[in-house]
């Protein structure tokens, strides 16, 4: 797996200590994308459990669909930060 939304991620103490913890510049949006390409730089792999099921709501914008897809209307100020930090992921390294 790519990256893996860390609410629900059990993640040793080596690793966090090896790998560092969030990046905290960019919260809000990616911060577990950018955690996950870091571990994986430093040759960590991820793994999911598929079947595993977890209650969880990603923002608390408005929630529609349109030709069969989820989307989740933001706020400006969530927009802004998903944008600075969409930036932000394409300049790192790994």
């Amino acid at each position: 797996m790519d990256s893996l939304i860390t609410s629900g991620c059990l993640t040793s103490m080596a690793v966090l200590d090896e790998v560092g913890g969030m990046d905290s510049d960019i919260f809000v949006d990616y911060t577990d994308v950018e955690w996950a390409f870091r571990a994986a730089s430093k040759g960590f792999k991820l793994f999911g459990v598929c079947r595993a099921t977890m209650e969880h709501e990603l923002g608390h914008g408005r929630v529609r669909r349109l030709l069969g897809y989820l989307l989740i209307e933001y706020s400006p100020t969530r927009r802004y930060f998903h944008a600075r930090n969409t930036i932000r992921m394409m300049q790192l390294p790994y």
